[in-house]
């Protein structure tokens, strides 16, 4: 039953933005289930701050956000009335705490509580934009949009599950309910061994006499048997019965999909320890490149500054890669133990004596232990529709899809223009695809007779020569900015083999445009554009090294936004170019498609 604002005790406002919007709490549900009758919907990345403005007791809060790991995806703090609660500050370093969707939150004066649902929609793109955006990378790489590193509270719905994002979900939900899961099981074998299952034997000696065995006496076949006419009533520990045949075969079910986790951890820690292995490498290098700048009295002290930025990135970079190692070596840890106890448990003399089949229906027990068992299982996440409370899905940031939307974008504009895959975007990118998401240098090759295009996603292009061919990267640069969102580098055919010709750089901004290009002066984005013309290219061929000095062809700098007018501004640092999904008609071509293969003709054929 919803409530009405008169008859909620307090007096709660969400402020949006340092403008204040007010957005009143005006009904809340009495009930968990119906929180999402009562949505409030606030715009992403903007601040957010709690008022309460009139309240007779202090209330207690629980606010949905997101949880790392094993976190709650919880914030629960108390406020009284006349104070206000800080949720986002929207200060410089600080992290956004919530990923566009819904989100539950409670409050509780002590006596009653209350509850509701906020909603967090994309700040640059409507939803139809934003849904669009996400299908789009969706239908290139299964997987991509969610973030298996997160979660949050609310109601689950139907979600279209693919394999790893379906083996992250058991995982979280194995870790939070295995103790009870496992404490139910063995609740389940003391009540089976207190079940006794009646049966009856011919002995000579009448011995527990019941009904049945009268009747069994007195009958036709029980007079046939004279030596042994007494039908003596008997019972046994029976725990091979329907119920524990359920019991034992979801039970393998869990150890297949925990085996399919403990496989896909495998491969994850793998990739973490090789990629740890090969930043520590680079780290070495650069250190050792720092300490000789530092020592030879010739070289500037801009060229030691940027060099000791190199070496900070890459040695922070680095120390992320070995936590994310040792954090899925933990998990790994986790599973093989749980994966143990299970073994063990199919394998104790009790659940040997129960046979393995599929069972046709389900029939349990009347104690407690079935129903919990069976309540637990219906907790996992599942292909089916549901909507039920529990641990949800969470996107990526709006930001980083962006990001991948563009870069998927571009491989089909390629394909617009005849350009083919060598191979599917799935083996392609098959070795770059992490739980994170799409790792830097993640490369699509696409050909076109004599010529072809390597799309490079987020690279860090080398700061000299010689590191470029030590690396085998060929790209360098002496700028500050050196990683540029997509790089497109073509190639022509020449002799057998393939000879670089020249680049184009995209760079992506979840911004509007008045926060990328001033005129009088120049903001970030615009020193990043200006710095990308002065990437370069090495190669060894002959026996030489060959430079290509004005590699850079085109540096185009993509934004999104909510019209479907096209947008192009030219400047010397690059072309700004507003491109996204189109606003209204799903299925139409992007806001700056036409614009954006124009010039990728002007660099291919011109």
């Amino acid at each position: 039953m919803a409530m009405q604002n008169s008859a909620l005790p307090f007096e709660l406002n969400i402020l949006e933005g340092k403008g204040q919007r007010k957005i009143p709490i005006t009904t809340l549900s009495e009930t968990r289930w119906e929180d999402r009758q009562h949505t409030y919907e606030v715009e992403e990345l903007v601040m957010i701050t709690l008022q309460l403005t009139s309240s007779a007791q202090p209330l207690h809060i629980t606010w949905g956000m997101l949880g790392k790991g094993k976190e709650e995806g919880l914030r629960r703090f108390q406020m009284e009335q006349g104070e206000e609660e800080v949720l986002f500050g929207a200060t410089r370093n600080e992290r956004y705490p919530w990923r566009c969707g819904s989100y539950s939150f409670e409050i509780s004066d002590g006596e009653k509580r209350w509850y509701g649902t906020f909603r967090v929609r994309p700040k640059t793109l409507n939803l139809k934009q934003y849904e669009q955006m996400n299908q789009c990378i969706e239908s290139s790489i299964e997987g991509l949009v969610t973030d298996a590193h997160f979660r949050k509270i609310g109601r689950r719905t139907a979600e279209k599950p693919n394999g790893e994002h379906t083996n992250w979900s058991f995982f979280q939900w194995f870790e939070q309910n295995q103790h009870a899961l496992f404490q139910v099981i063995y609740q389940i074998e003391r009540v089976s061994e207190q079940r006794l299952t009646r049966y009856y034997v011919l002995e000579q000696q009448p011995k527990k006499q019941d009904a049945r065995s009268a009747r069994y006496t007195q009958s036709p076949k029980g007079k046939l048997a004279p030596q042994s006419r007494y039908y003596n009533r008997k019972f046994k520990i029976n725990p091979n019965d329907e119920a524990n045949r359920y019991v034992k075969y979801q039970l393998r079910q869990l150890f297949a999909q925990l085996q399919a986790v403990h496989d896909m951890l495998v491969v994850e820690v793998h990739r973490r320890e090789a990629q740890s292995e090969r930043i520590e490498m680079k780290v070495s290098q650069l250190k050792e490149r720092k300490r000789r700048l530092t020592r030879n009295e010739r070289v500037s002290a801009k060229e030691i500054i940027r060099s000791d930025k190199t070496y900070e990135t890459n040695r922070i970079e680095q120390q992320q890669w070995e936590e994310e190692s040792e954090l899925f070596s933990r998990y790994l840890m986790d599973v093989t133990r749980s994966l143990h106890r299970l073994q063990q448990l199919l394998h104790s003399p009790f659940w040997r004596l129960v046979d393995e089949a599929i069972p046709r229906t389900i029939r349990l027990h009347r104690e407690a232990a079935y129903q919990q068992f069976h309540q637990l299982l219906m907790q996992r996440p599942s292909a089916t529709k549901q909507r039920r409370r529990g641990y949800q899905a969470v996107v990526k940031p709006t930001a980083l899809l962006y990001e991948y939307y563009m870069y998927f974008h571009t491989i089909a504009l390629l394909q617009q223009l005849d350009f083919i895959l060598e191979q599917s975007l799935e083996e392609q990118l098959a070795q770059y695809v992490m739980a994170e998401g799409l790792q830097e240098g993640a490369k699509v090759v696409l050909t076109k007779g004599d010529r072809r295009v390597v799309v490079t996603y987020d690279e860090m292009i080398a700061d000299d020569e010689k590191d470029a061919l030590r690396e085998s990267s060929h790209f360098f640069s002496g700028g500050t900015h050196r990683k540029p969102d997509i790089r497109l580098d073509e190639e022509r055919m020449r002799e057998g083999e393939w000879t670089y010709r020249s680049s184009f750089i995209i760079e992506v901004k979840y911004r509007p445009l008045n926060n990328l290009y001033v005129e009088t002066g120049k903001t970030d984005p615009m020193r990043q554009m200006c710095e990308y013309w002065m990437i370069k290219h090495v190669r060894k061929a002959e026996g030489k090294t060959k430079f290509t000095h004005h590699a850079v062809r085109d540096v185009i700098c993509v934004y999104p936004g909510e019209t479907e007018e096209p947008y192009t501004l030219e400047t010397g640092d690059g072309t700004f170019l507003k491109y996204h999904p189109h606003p209204e008609q799903e299925g139409a071509l992007a806001v700056g498609t036409d614009e954006l293969i124009e010039r990728l003709e002007q660099w291919l054929y011109d």
